[in-house]
């Protein structure tokens, strides 16, 4: 019985020992431990994880494959080299996006279908490309091309972006068509949109974009904002628009809540302009435009607050690229020379010019050709598709295979058709606005005439054009009689009648 309450007694005091280590442990890790946060007290909030209060966006746009310099161009490799060392200077705070049209326009580019540029993109490390209505200059399948993982036609490092690209008659978004991308850039999550014009689909060949509609640019915009904001959780917003979007900057600009926006890029009308917007907000929203063929890089600076992740306050301005990027890269310059075939083409020379040559002889000269070489009554080209950046071509230059080029960037083949006299004074109306007509083709006193004699309403004429205006369901040309789709390329004509008129004249001339 002794021995038994001697045990018990044990038993008891062991009790008492484990309760008073418990006390004390936990009065210990009380002491030690912070005090629970009160979620509802911002001063209590945790640590921001953002580690800057600066993020730099430069944008190109339009660049139409501008690799070389060239006078006010300052070419890709200075360019790229600038950009290569703001990016290795600057990781966490540097942003490099395009705005759409980077490929179509020289011939080192087109004859790659985009592709030298693409490598060049890489070396630079862009972190997205906002599709322009050039990119389909070539069809949807070589847009894929960029992104099929198969190594041996190249691949895009970066995403292609199109938020508004849907099949036509639907809201349902093309499968290759990516409309956003995030990004995280030193713990700040960036949301970047890319959409397109909405009557872009009218700058490409009809028969590429028959499927899809480019759908309202500032739905697409609010929708995917929203997306970014609530379901990826980023702190900042950039659109990226193929499009001067001024005629919806105070929507842009009034955008609020997980709709807001912070920066915009612009592209497509070649124009160079920047600023800030101030409609219904606080901290301003910064716009840029940067020009064409990479005579200006944009930039636009958000402060960041790095508690919040949110922009306190904005900058905006382009750069003269032929100021500004001083020294050539290496890299990209390797790149250019595994192209070097290609070059040697476009820099193969034709002749010398014998006249200062511009745009609207230009444009004469190739209806002309076309009116010549398939012996229409008439032929027409379009006004955009001679481009304005190969021009003036002064007296005395030499005429390579690469002005040619750059004059008529498009793969156009031409067509024929016979239209009556009526259909045609409906086009010919657009003689010195938009359109360029074969030489025999005068206007005096509202009266049109082809080699002297004056339109007749209910005669046929066979008119000669390139695919892009035949496919036009505005234009009377397909629903003309006995049609012809050749195969035959506008710039192969020009460039045989450039040989011819050397052949003739011993120079070139477009007025002769």
């Amino acid at each position: 019985m002794k021995e038994r309450n001697l045990i018990a007694e044990r038993e008891n005091n062991m009790k008492k020992f484990l309760k008073l280590l418990l006390f004390i442990t936990i009065l210990v890790i009380g002491v030690g431990c912070k005090p629970a946060t009160n979620p509802d007290d911002p001063s209590e909030e945790e640590p921001s994880s953002i580690e800057i209060d600066e993020l730099t966006i430069y944008s190109i746009n339009d660049f139409h494959g501008a690799l070389l310099e060239d006078g006010i161009r300052a070419g890709i490799s200075k360019i790229g080299n600038f950009l290569i060392t703001e990016k290795q200077n600057n990781p966490n705070s540097t942003l490099i996006i395009s705005a759409g049209d980077m490929f179509q326009g020289t011939a080192l580019s087109s004859m790659t279908r985009g592709r030298a540029v693409v490598d060049a993109m890489n070396a630079i490390g862009f972190d997205a490309m906002t599709l322009g209505n050039h990119e389909f200059d070539w069809g949807v399948d070589q847009i894929k091309v960029f992104h099929d993982d198969d190594l041996t036609n190249g691949e895009a490092e970066f995403e292609f972006l199109a938020a508004n690209v849907c099949y036509k008659g639907t809201n349902q978004l093309a499968e290759w068509a990516t409309p956003y991308i995030v990004i995280n850039k030193g713990g700040l999550k960036v949301g970047i949109i890319g959409v397109l014009g909405t009557d872009q689909t009218n700058d490409i060949l009809a028969s590429y974009v028959a499927d899809y509609d480019f759908t309202d640019e500032l739905t697409a915009i609010k929708k995917y904002a929203k997306a970014l904001r609530t379901e990826e959780d980023c702190d900042i917003v950039i659109v990226s628009a193929h499009l001067d979007t001024s005629s919806i900057s105070r929507q842009l600009s009034s955008l609020s809540g997980d709709e807001k926006i912070d920066a915009l890029l612009n592209g497509h009308t070649h124009q160079q302009y920047y600023g800030e917007y101030t409609y219904g907000r606080e901290v301003a929203l910064p716009y840029v435009q940067s020009g064409s063929s990479g005579q200006y890089l944009g930039k636009i600076t958000l402060e960041i607050d790095k508690e919040t992740g949110s922009v306190i306050d904005v900058s905006s301005e382009n750069l003269a690229t032929i100021s500004t990027c001083q020294s050539e890269s290496l890299e990209i310059n390797n790149i250019l020379g595994s192209y070097q075939s290609y070059l040697d083409i476009a820099q193969s020379v034709l002749g010398v010019a014998g006249e200062t040559i511009y745009k609207n002889t230009a444009g004469i000269w190739m209806a002309t050709t076309i009116k010549e070489r398939f012996s229409t009554d008439v032929a027409v080209v379009n006004a955009g598709g001679v481009r304005s950046s190969a021009f003036p071509i002064y007296i005395g230059d030499d005429v390579t295979y690469g002005d040619i080029f750059e004059i008529m960037p498009f793969e156009n083949m031409i067509c024929t058709s016979q239209i009556t006299g009526s259909d045609l004074l409906n086009i010919l109306k657009y003689m010195n606005d938009g359109m360029y007509f074969s030489n025999n083709v005068t206007q005096s006193g509202g009266i049109y005439y082809i080699d002297g004699v004056a339109v007749v309403n209910s005669k046929l004429y066979t008119v000669g054009t390139i695919d892009y205006l035949f496919e036009k369901e505005y234009y009377p040309f397909k629903d003309g009689e006995n049609a012809v789709f050749t195969t035959i390329l506008l710039r192969e004509i020009m460039v045989e009648s450039v040989y011819d008129k050397i052949q003739s004249y011993s120079k070139f001339y477009v007025t002769k």
